[in-house]
């Protein structure tokens, strides 16, 4: 279980235990919505330590919520792409090894341990910034050794290639709403973020860039602030001046905020926030919702399709230009235009309504002049601007919106693939199949509710993709006639810009990197990008999906050509070698279990007469990484275990945990023996002990293998122990009730009248132990004891005790 902590208004450490050590919260959910609120609810009872005293409006909550893997973006808009690997030195001193928030000054976010790995993204006077698997800030330059250069592609998601994404993260959040009763204190806190809104801003610039404005907001504040924003967005607005505003007001406002003028997308970490152009990714999810279950619910909605579209150009004169009805050649393909003058969808027909729009494509298919070649031309415009919105924006089908209540939705066999949904962040893209009506359309990542306490989501929302004309590739309509078969060298013009049919307007045979706008390959895994569970033996299929113009097409799998980038290149060779001509192929954990590996697929055509390779048409990717979240439990070690890995020994009832060692090697260490235990159990199970309550008591301690698997009860039984000459006391939540392992007997004890008082007494116990051990009040105010699932309830009327299962 998660820890949460709570620090003073004004902290500027947050790597100690805060004001009062981990809280006990009974609740504390994260929900985010995409470019909006991202908040925690939390629910604290009224502790006899007095805890609850300190959740307080004003002071800051830190609790862990899932944030993807920020990329590193300069002042001026570039994506870094040069990283250095270092490591913190051994004779770094405690001072040198932490993180601050900032270059010079800030507050303290980690204290990174002697020969930790960091990778290092920017350089300071005095600090480099630096990320590591959980955390980013900046260190002393004087902490680092051991420096190894490394480069990634120009795309903000390939930072994941270098520092996988995080499942979860340290957040800080400030309370803004702590309401106290006498069952305890309900908190409401924003992301630290929001601290931005008690500030004012103003900036005036017209026509600024992305970049421009961004920076004037946050230079313009009236009172000077701890927080850095972030943007990869270069092109220009023209926009109304921000005047004596709330810089959140400026950033989120839905009509004249930055991010609505730009259409980027937020994310935010600790002090620092990203305003990306795309801030999700295709991590390879697909779901396939075939029939209605308990806890998705799935909406089809027809409100907004689009099956006809009307597209109006200019004559050369300027006046509005319609289409005539007729057949039209539009990039080889034929198109008939009947008398309502529409562009239609495939599907036209598949309404029993029209669904018409009005596309106003303006001067970009305006007539060069009144011929009829001329006014032809401008029509075939015309016509491919409606042919690309319908490719583009998928419009002729109905918007789906899922939601998905993975606490409702349970444990069913349905499960396993909503499960992969875990493993996607808030703006990430995932593929919806509905078979019955034959909707296959790509849906975004808009809400997600995460449980802080259990690291696991509670729910998580797909819709609609966000559409935003100004990132639309150039169609070939609006590239201008003077540019048209001029040759563009290599790296002056990439494939984001483009669409798919320009090739027939540009000569682009010097430059490769358009390739990619042609053909779309998206790689999927079957379970995801992180294979979760206790063995390295899991598996995965990946399968190439390939999309043309935003349409898929059948894939020929003699043309697929597998790589796969792990640190060692033979054996990356070698598999790619026994990989190709495959559609799908499967992976195991025990490629990536040390380090997240990334998997190509490369379209490719055969060499033509002098090409000595074939060439790669188009490439798409996927990085897998593996989480350990069971121990491994078995007679014999696991084969090729990892830092951290536990190994639950069942030959000797031992629980022990694998340290990797500088020299490549390692070794298993011992963190808990239940041989003595397992012993006293075998020992009680001769009959020597005839009670039969305790006999029932014993058959529930039986359950003790269960702690192989689980450090919760070492936890929780933490928090409520204390030792004196009386022996080991036990607390109930509420403080009335305790339980005493004393000196050959175990007591239930009652608190009357600020003293205790013996209620029920167990003789002769060695040990009592369980996998579940809870002592004290319950919702029906009876006193009892719960091991496993029997419970043992003491009748203060009688003085008996009766025991029950669960």
């Amino acid at each position: 279980m998660a820890d949460v902590f709570v620090y003073a208004p004004n902290a500027d450490d947050f790597d100690c235990l805060g004001m009062c050590g981990p809280l006990s919260p009974t609740k504390c959910v994260h929900t985010e919505d995409a470019n909006g609120m991202s908040e925690i609810s939390l629910e604290h009872p009224i502790d006899e330590n007095k805890r609850w005293s300190f959740l307080q409006t004003g002071y800051i909550l830190k609790a862990e919520a899932p944030v993807r893997t920020c990329p590193e973006v300069t002042e001026a808009g570039a994506v870094v792409t040069a990283l250095e690997k270092w490591t913190v030195k051994m004779s770094a001193t405690k001072g040198q090894r932490y993180l601050y928030s900032k270059a010079t000054g800030g507050k303290k976010k980690k204290l990174l341990s002697p020969g930790s790995e960091v990778i290092v993204t920017k350089k300071g006077a005095s600090r480099y910034k630096a990320k590591t698997r959980k955390y980013s800030g900046w260190i002393a330059i004087d902490a680092l050794e051991n420096k190894v250069t490394q480069t990634i592609p120009e795309d903000p998601n390939a930072i994941e290639q270098v520092v996988p994404a995080w499942s979860v993260r340290p957040q800080l959040f400030r309370i803004t709403e702590a309401v106290v009763s006498d069952k305890g204190v309900s908190v409401k806190a924003e992301h630290i973020f929001y601290d931005l809104r008690g500030n004012i801003t103003t900036y005036a610039a017209d026509n600024p860039t992305c970049v421009d404005a961004l920076a004037g907001i946050l230079d313009g504040c009236a009172v000077a602030h701890e927080f850095e924003g972030y943007t990869n967005m270069l092109d220009t607005r023209i926009i109304d001046p921000w005047t004596r505003v709330s810089p959140v007001e400026a950033l989120l406002n839905p009509e004249a905020g930055l991010i609505a003028r730009w259409g980027g997308e937020l994310v935010r970490d600790d002090q620092e926030f990203y305003v990306l152009n795309r801030a999700g990714m295709n991590r390879g999810v697909r779901i396939a919702y075939g029939k209605n279950l308990l806890g998705v619910d799935c909406t089809i909605n027809e409100t907004d399709v689009i099956t006809r579209i009307m597209p109006i150009g200019q004559t050369s004169k300027g006046k509005p230009l319609l289409l005539a009805a007729g057949s039209y050649t539009v990039d080889g393909q034929t198109v008939t235009i009947d008398s309502s003058l529409t562009v239609a969808a495939d599907n036209a027909d598949d309404y029993p309504t029209p669904h018409v729009f009005v596309l106003d494509v303006g001067k970009e298919a305006k007539a060069a002049g009144t011929s009829a070649a001329q006014v032809l031309a401008a029509r075939v415009k015309m016509i491919r601007a409606a042919l690309r919105k319908f490719t583009d924006e998928e419009c002729n089908l109905p918007s789906v919106n899922l939601k998905v209540d993975f606490i409702a939705l349970g444990d069913t066999a349905e499960y396993a693939q909503y499960r992969q949904l875990e493993d996607v962040y808030l703006y990430d893209s995932v593929r919806i199949y509905h078979p019955k009506i034959g909707i296959d359309v790509t849906a975004q990542v808009n809400r997600v509710e995460f449980d802080c306490l259990l690291e696991r989501f509670n729910g998580i929302e797909l819709g609609a993709m966000r559409r935003d004309m100004a990132h639309t590739p150039v169609a070939t309509w609006q590239v201008p006639s003077g540019l048209s078969g001029k040759k563009f060298a290599a790296e002056s013009i990439t494939a984001r810009a483009l669409s798919g049919d320009v090739g027939g307007a540009l000569d682009l045979a010097g430059n490769p990197t358009v390739n990619a706008a042609v053909t779309q390959v998206v790689v999927e895994s079957s379970a995801g990008n992180v294979l979760k569970g206790a063995s390295t033996a899991l598996s995965t299929t990946l399968t190439a999906r390939v999309y043309r113009g935003g349409i898929e097409e059948d894939l020929d799998a003699s043309l697929c050509a597998w790589t796969r980038e792990t640190g060692d290149a033979p054996a990356d060779t070698a598999w790619a070698l026994a990989h190709t001509g495959m559609r799908s192929v499967v992976v195991t954990a025990a490629e990536f279990a040390a380090a997240p590996a990334v998997y190509h697929c490369n379209l490719v055509h055969e060499p033509e007469d002098g090409e000595a390779d074939p060439t790669v048409i188009a490439r798409g990717s996927l990085a897998l990484q593996y989480q350990q979240i069971e121990v491994y439990k078995g007679d014999e070690p696991p084969e090729n275990p990892v830092e951290g890995m536990y190994w639950g020994d069942t030959a000797i009832n031992s629980l022990k945990i694998w340290h990797d060692s500088p020299d490549g090697g390692g070794s298993w260490e011992t963190v808990a023996d239940y041989r003595e235990t397992a012993n006293a159990i075998a020992e009680l199970e001769t009959g020597t002990i005839l009670n039969v309550d305790y006999l029932a008591l014993l058959e529930s301690a039986g359950q003790i293998q269960h702690l192989l698997g689980s450090t919760e009860l070492i936890d929780n039984l933490a928090g409520s122990m204390s030792f004196g000459d009386a022996g080991l006391r036990i607390s109930s939540v509420s403080g009335d009730f305790t339980a005493r392992v004393a000196p050959q007997q175990f007591e239930l004890l009652k608190r009357t009248g600020g003293e205790d008082v013996l209620a029920a007494v167990f003789g002769l116990i060695k040990a009592v132990t369980a996998s579940h051990l809870q002592v004290g009040l319950d919702p029906t105010k009876e006193s009892k004891l719960r091991l496993g699932n029997l419970v043992m309830e003491f009748d203060p009327a009688t003085g008996n005790i009766t025991d029950r299962r669960a």
